[in-house]
């Protein structure tokens, strides 16, 4: 029986997004699984409708959730998941550790129910460099909360970035306008905005 701190269906999620996520890596692909790729994979399932109890709040590389750094120490200290990163690196290469079955096959049913919409977010997203994780995220997050305040679809991507600009204290340097629009664009194309 897996320990009372690492039964929820939150963990074991995480832990298939880990297993997943080195499949992608080990054949050939670039990338790694670190802390905000975790976040931003994770973020992107709740807004495809995977279940989960991770909340999500703006933060200064977009949307983050406490509980899920929380979970992934948790899990490492369990033996589920590995952090391989060098000790003077300040990024974390998250792999599937020596318990990590026990928690998988528990969880069996949801996982398998939701593994092929993980694998293709994940292969969507390990390509990609923190930054452009953070912008595609952060302005997913803008969307929905320009979304929420009832605004029509002919002003939607207009307000959307500039409520973007408005979550990023309009640094457009990091973020070039034009780049900000073509993100948006592929979000729509994406099928994750309308």
């Amino acid at each position: 029986m897996v320990s009372i701190l690492i039964n929820t269906q939150d963990q074991a999620l995480l832990t298939m997004i880990v297993d997943e996520s080195q499949k992608v890596t080990s054949d050939g692909k670039k990338g790694y699984l670190g802390r905000t790729a975790l976040q931003k994979i994770l973020y992107f399932l709740k807004v495809l409708g995977v279940p989960m109890s991770y909340r999500f709040e703006m933060h200064h590389h977009g949307p983050f959730c406490v509980d899920i750094l929380n979970d992934a120490d948790i899990l490492r200290m369990m033996n589920i998941i590995e952090d391989r990163s060098e000790p003077k690196k300040k990024y974390s290469d998250y792999h599937i550790g020596s318990g990590a079955l026990e928690l998988l096959n528990e969880h069996e049913e949801f996982l398998d129910h939701h593994r092929h919409k993980a694998s293709r977010v994940i292969r969507a997203m390990l390509p990609l460099k923190p930054d452009n994780l953070e912008l595609l995220a952060t302005l997913d997050y803008a969307y929905r909360w320009v979304k929420a305040t009832g605004v029509t679809s002919t002003d939607l991507k207009k307000k959307t970035i500039n409520r973007f600009f408005e979550i990023k204290k309009n640094k457009k340097g990091k973020f070039p306008e034009e780049e900000v629009e073509k993100a948006y664009d592929s979000l729509v194309k994406a099928g994750i905005l309308e």
